[in-house]
């Protein structure tokens, strides 16, 4: 690898071949070898594609919070594992744009600071814009139209509501007898019947997260419903009252099926699968397993769930087929040139047959260390995969 420098002091990018002229950055910025004091600089241990340097490595987050906001102990295992391969890892907001420099951060672990930097625009982008309401705005709109124009390599594009990932899900042929039923409820009849069909239905806001904005509805007798949220906060209504209550949500909600992927114990658990584009296909980064509380709507750690590996699931998983979901689902989320090149996804299973419940196009980090490390690494390959500085 070559080393890289930027000097502090004059916001400016130099080299360590003293014959050579190198680029760096997606513009292909030239720099020169180094001829000053290398004191006040930041050093870059980077790879070569020709005469081509790098790759810069641009994670986008939001500005609310000096200097910025999101997952701060996610980005710091980002950038120590591309320092640690080849690159150059940067933190930039949808306003850092100014021509052809970003103005950006990246984290020395010797003085444990976040340093600000004026770099070249980066190789690659990853969009870890940390709401949906962030990717609404106009800084972020025009961002996302800059970087277009640029053809600048850019992931993941953007999060999935509830009523995108139905339809996207419905319209692959091989997936669609992968998902639970989603119905359109027009009235309190309908309500009714489907209550009593599936006798349980969950209704999930279109831009619900992390247990948030479900309630499952379940048929008490005929003429009672009981409606619990994520929180363990029951209401029992009557069938007009339910209705009522739906009709008074603030947002679009989806309503689908109830499905019962419980263990022996009653308690509710589903897979939670991380996946990453590799080359032309999507593969399996690892296998999680998330289980309720006793009447828990969720197995969200957060809201009481808890975590077991695989092998104390009292089934034995269909792996071929799991890979298989993730291949057609990655093929899904991307036939219109889209770039949803992460993510996990939430599986139950009823009567051996799997229901894909979520797909979550900005993954959480898993508290697995096999699963957080081999997602990581397959992050990393891709960023090297998109920016052409293959491994």
């Amino acid at each position: 690898m070559i080393s890289v420098f930027y000097h502090l002091d004059k916001n400016t990018w130099s080299h360590d071949h003293s014959e050579s002229r190198y680029s760096i950055g997606h513009n292909r910025l030239t720099i020169l070898p180094s001829q000053d004091d290398r004191l006040n600089s930041i050093q870059f241990q980077v790879k070569k594609t020709g005469t081509h340097l790098g790759p810069i490595i641009g994670i986008l987050t939001n500005e609310d919070r000096l200097p910025f906001s999101g997952n701060i102990k996610t980005f710091k295992r980002i950038c120590k594992k591309v320092l640690s391969d080849g690159g150059i890892p940067i933190i930039l907001t949808p306003t850092a744009l100014s021509g052809h420099s970003v103005k950006c951060y990246t984290f020395c672990f010797k003085t444990k600071k976040w340093l600000t930097l004026y770099s070249p625009l980066p190789d690659v982008i990853y969009n870890r814009i940390p709401s949906v309401q962030y990717e609404s705005n106009d800084d972020y709109k025009n961002f996302r139209d800059k970087i277009s124009q640029l053809n600048i390599p850019f992931f993941n594009e953007s999060y999935l509501s509830k009523i995108q990932t139905a339809s996207i899900l419905s319209s692959n042929d091989f997936l669609k007898s992968y998902i639970p039923k989603s119905i359109d409820l027009s009235s309190e009849k309908d309500l009714y019947f489907y209550l009593k069909k599936w006798k349980f239905l969950y209704i999930k806001k279109h831009n619900s997260s992390k247990g948030f904005g479900v309630f499952k509805l379940s048929l008490k007798n005929d003429k009672e419903v009981i409606i619990r949220n994520a929180f363990h906060v029951e209401l029992v209504k009557s069938i007009s009252d339910c209705w009522k209550f739906l009709c008074s949500l603030s947002e679009d909600f989806i309503c689908q099926q109830g499905i019962l992927s419980e263990l022996p114990d009653g308690r509710k658990f589903d897979l939670r699968i991380l996946a990453h584009k590799n080359e032309n296909n999507y593969i399996l980064s690892g296998i999680g397993v998330r289980v309720g509380t006793f009447n828990a709507i969720t197995t969200h750690v957060p809201r009481g769930g808890s975590i077991i590996t695989i092998e104390e699931l009292p089934i034995e998983l269909n792996f071929s087929l799991l890979q298989e979901l993730v291949t057609q689902t990655g093929t899904a989320l991307n036939m219109d040139d889209a770039h949803f090149y992460e993510f996990s996804m939430d599986i139950g299973i009823q009567n051996n047959h799997y229901y894909i419940f979520e797909i979550n196009s900005k993954p959480m980090v898993f508290d697995e260390i096999a699963i957080k490390e081999q997602g990581l690494e397959n992050l990393i390959r891709l960023f090297y995969e998109l920016s052409n500085f293959k491994q």
